[in-house]
């Protein structure tokens, strides 16, 4: 199952040509090492489902992502608003994925800043004589890919043409990459972080056959984080279509009454038109075990005497990646669980103070918000939702009547 998928990703570095001309280490000022890492990508309660996954990068020879988790996590505001907008506009949410996303872009800055260099490392797949892809390379093409994997040897310092992962900006480029072909396909417009809309008659500016107009409400709207997209309206199909022809996409999948999908660790299932978003299956699949090992100590209680300050000989340096891996995924894993999130803000003030006893807390809590099985229900507004007002409170008493109210008009 790895052995596959690996030869599948190295495949995907050959036929993306991320690799460039090969060069001496005389005639460049450094060079970085290239890593990859091999897994089993699991399917909670589903083990007949799990698929082997690889991922080569650039991090300097070892990968320092400690779970497997989201690289950053979107705006959750802009997401649940663009949501509600999709539910109003459309009965159906349209989602697909850019397939090997950084490896299709141009690091552009390679001109004026210089390219990255890298170390080929030993041990990369062996390219077999018959095609074990034909669904996706011609034997024309696989010829092409032997001839081109023969010419890569280990040890050697070659340049990276394209943007790769863990190398410089490559999430940025990706994204401005994005954002600029979704504005060429049929003149979206970005409103918010991650948020691009498309309104009929006006353009970008404001103008209609040269005159101002006034702006319409928008018709179809796109929100993405990174390379995963959402999307609903008229066009919005037949736009990623066209998105297809500038790069290449996963297939487009149809979100519709009584289906399901899921969107960066969120679970969405759309019920009596209505959307509920959970993060349980995410929450399940955190290695729990493996945060409170590392933490040490029996199980107990989060209470005051458990978080009491941090005293200089608690403190360890050693456990500095698993404290910010923990808490991040904290963070990420109560976003939809507004009652627990006040945890994750308090053991966050610890989190420059490297202590197994926080490190411990955050085990507990992960446990505890595992057993939740709170849905977030979004519903469509009336005629006038295509203002959207959103409320947003995170307090921890019930009678608490302060709220902090924000209006997004698409």
């Amino acid at each position: 199952m790895v052995d596959k998928v690996r030869l599948e990703e190295y495949i995907g570095l050959l036929n993306n040509e991320i690799l460039g001309e090969q060069v001496t280490r005389a005639e460049v000022a450094s060079v970085v090492n290239m890593g990859e890492r091999t897994g089993i990508k699991q399917t909670s309660g589903e083990p007949e489902k799990n698929k082997g996954k690889a991922r080569f990068f650039i991090k300097g020879g070892g990968d320092k992502c400690r779970y497997n988790t989201y690289a950053g996590v979107p705006s959750l505001y802009a997401m649940l608003t663009a949501f509600i907008y999709m539910l109003i506009i459309g009965a159906v949410i349209f989602s697909t994925d850019v397939e090997k996303a950084f490896q299709q872009i141009d690091d552009i800055y390679r001109y004026n800043k210089g390219a990255l260099r890298v170390r080929i490392p030993a041990g990369l797949p062996k390219l077999p004589a018959t095609n074990p892809f034909p669904e996706k390379y011609t034997d024309e093409r696989w010829l092409w890919l032997r001839k081109r994997a023969a010419e890569v040897r280990p040890g050697s310092i070659q340049v990276l043409n394209k943007a790769h992962y863990g190398g410089k900006n490559a999430s940025n480029l990706f994204v401005n990459r994005l954002q600029t072909d979704f504005q060429q396909v049929n003149d979206y417009t970005l409103v918010e972080e991650a948020v691009l809309v498309r309104r009929e008659g006006t353009r970008r500016d404001g103008m209609k056959e040269g005159v101002p107009c006034e702006r319409s409400p928008a018709t179809d709207v796109i929100f993405h984080h990174v390379d995963d997209i959402q999307g609903a309206g008229e066009h919005v199909e037949s736009d990623l279509e066209e998105l297809g022809k500038k790069m290449k996409i996963g297939k487009v999948g149809v979100l519709r009454e009584g289906g399901s999908d899921r969107f960066t660790g969120i679970d969405i299932q759309m019920e009596r038109g209505r959307l509920y978003l959970s993060q349980m299956k995410y929450l399940q699949e955190v290695d729990t075990d493996h945060i409170l090992e590392m933490a040490g100590g029996s199980r107990g209680a989060v209470d005051e005497h458990a978080m009491r300050e941090v005293e200089t000989e608690e403190i360890d340096p050693s456990i500095q990646d698993e404290v910010g891996a923990a808490n991040g995924i904290l963070g990420w894993g109560t976003k939809l669980l507004w009652k627990n999130c006040v945890f994750y803000y308090k053991l966050q003030r610890h989190i420059r103070n490297l202590c197994r006893r926080m490190l411990h807390n955050v085990g507990l809590v992960h446990e505890k918000v595992k057993k939740e099985k709170q849905r977030i229900k979004l519903r469509p507004l009336g005629e006038k939702g295509r203002k959207v007002h959103m409320y947003t409170d995170c307090r921890r008493k019930n009678q608490t009547t302060m709220v902090r109210k924000g209006v997004v008009a698409f």
